[in-house]
């Protein structure tokens, strides 16, 4: 809990100190999410703005770990993060 709520904080910080204003590819706020979400998918969609698109990436690694213990999740999980990454460099904005 104590960890979530430092999490938000820090996307505070971020998304003030970069206006919100992260919608051409190659940006610096494209960049800073695909480094999020290197590191949590997901969490670069977050730092977007785009929350549903955090939690389905974030729920798309969940279930990939899960079947990881099936043994067919690990042709998954690098998918996933990748996808994710990708995901947040390439994203152009809504408008």
């Amino acid at each position: 809990m104590i960890i979530a709520k430092q999490v938000i904080a820090i996307i505070k910080v971020i998304q003030f100190n970069l206006g919100v204003v992260m919608s051409n590819q190659g940006s610096g706020g494209n960049v800073l999410a695909a480094i999020c979400s290197f590191f949590i998918p997901g969490l670069g969609q977050l730092v977007q703005g785009r929350i549903f698109a955090a939690i389905m990436f974030f729920a798309a690694l969940i279930i990939s770990g899960i079947l990881v213990w099936i043994l067919i999740g690990w042709v998954l999980v690098p998918i996933v993060y990748l996808w994710a990454i990708i995901d947040a460099a390439r994203y152009k904005g809504g408008s």
